[in-house]
């Protein structure tokens, strides 16, 4: 179905956010060209931009600088022929089944026969005939997100945009709408689709619907891969083809190698603060590394299946690790660090002792916390002033987490004190590190 007409080009796309006095990167010089009929899928963490980049290209929302390029031609304002389906339904509940279909061609200035004609057959595109006049309230998730699929399909679009389409709802039912959705597609039951961008942070899911993947760093959001899927439809989860393919995906989102060590620059942002991880499991992480290691090696995917970790959650402690230098990574494989078998043989004050010198000396934000409340005398630092440093480079709740966690690891450490009541930090007394 692909050929070599590139309906969308994404051009030096960037995307920030004022933020009191300063501006957050979202997304940063973003370059993709997507060829008519291929099904993309844009992966990455949470803080990827992953769903910015989307309202962009259907222009919900303006780039900060950059362009979309659709049929040749720069986008200015929302294209009838680009449309998008939400995570979160977007239905309106006091409308049926037909009227909330039936929105999107309300600017179009056609006859109600031609309404009529046009919403039924987008119901029976997915499946939804006799529910007509049913509301929102009477429907299953699965029957929900089938009309937001007949809302998007009705206006007839050349470019569909799906924002996490199938995240709401449980894994049977997402299943049976994937299914639905690659029956339409190749059937052709939907012959004015040209193209299909599907936004989604789970790699199974990307490989089950995608031929090709482009996979997203966090904050700011780049291009770190374009991952072509080689696998013919309809895919068999169970193959090893399927599998390897998704070990090729993970290997390129839990990549360490060529990290810059530009202290507190906006590339890899996520490399330089605390990740939301508690102690234990952190800990646990690596007990787990250590008995799987063989030839001073531990694979990926069998510590991920052992512990159930989904992908997100795996590549967090594979960032938290490496930033720590308790693991390095090599072709798929955790290798533990000298200082990371030592912590773990370790007794518990001096696995305190080892991690506050790590926390120190590789992560630079509380690195420099540390260094600037030495200087001080200990005058301590509010949590206003910490925010404040923290929103200069990401969002209000990103960096509410980011304090959380640093609260959280330097209080195992030892390092800081927080009082909650005054909302203050301080050295612990008569730490050296």
């Amino acid at each position: 179905m692909k050929n070599n007409n590139k309906i969308i080009q994404i051009k030096e796309i960037v995307k920030k956010y004022q933020q009191k006095d300063s501006y957050v990167t979202i997304l940063d010089k973003i370059n993709i060209d997507i060829a008519e009929g291929e099904i993309i899928g844009i992966l990455g963490r949470s803080g990827s931009g992953k769903s910015t980049l989307l309202r962009i290209i259907s222009s919900l929302i303006e780039p900060t600088s950059g362009s979309i390029i659709y049929n040749n031609k720069p986008i200015k304002e929302a294209d009838p022929k680009i449309s998008m389906i939400f995570q979160s339904f977007g239905l309106i509940p006091w409308l049926t089944v037909f009227e909330n279909i039936a929105l999107g061609l309300e600017e179009q200035n056609l006859s109600k026969l031609v309404i009529k004609d046009k919403v039924l057959n987008a119901i029976g595109l997915v499946g939804l005939r006799g529910y007509e006049e049913a509301y929102p309230k009477e429907m299953s998730g699965g029957m929900r997100q089938r009309v937001g699929f007949a809302r998007a399909l009705v206006v007839d679009p050349e470019i569909l945009l799906m924002d996490e389409p199938f995240s709401a709802l449980d894994y049977l039912t997402a299943n049976t709408l994937k299914d639905d959705l690659l029956d339409l597609w190749f059937e052709r039951n939907i012959l004015s689709i040209k193209t299909i961008v599907i936004v989604t942070h789970s790699i199974e899911e990307a490989v089950s619907l995608c031929d090709r993947v482009i996979i997203l760093s966090s904050n700011p959001g780049k291009v770190i891969a374009n991952v072509p899927i080689d696998i013919a439809h309809p895919r068999d989860i169970n193959s090893q083809k399927f599998h390897d393919t998704m070990d090729s995906l993970y290997l390129a989102m839990t990549n360490t190698k060529g990290m810059q060590d530009d202290g507190d620059s906006d590339h890899n942002l996520h490399k330089y603060y605390p990740q939301q991880m508690s102690m234990v499991n952190l800990f646990y992480f690596m007990l787990s590394v250590k008995g799987k290691v063989n030839e001073n090696k531990a694979d990926i995917k069998l510590i991920s299946e052992e512990l159930k970790l989904t992908h997100e959650q795996i590549v967090i402690f594979i960032e938290v690790l490496s930033l720590l230098k308790f693991i390095e990574i090599e072709d798929g494989n955790i290798i533990l660090s000298s200082a990371g078998r030592i912590i773990l043989d370790a007794d518990y004050n001096s696995r305190k002792i080892i991690f506050k010198e790590h926390l120190v000396k590789y992560v630079p934000f509380i690195s420099n916390l540390y260094h600037k409340l030495q200087d001080s005398s200990n005058a301590p630092i509010s949590k206003t002033e910490l925010l404040t440093i923290l929103q200069k480079k990401f969002s209000n709740e990103q960096a509410t987490k980011i304090l959380t966690s640093m609260v959280s690891w330097t209080r195992y450490a030892g390092l800081f004190s927080y009082d909650n009541i005054k909302e203050e930090l301080s050295l612990n007394q008569n730490i050296q590190v």
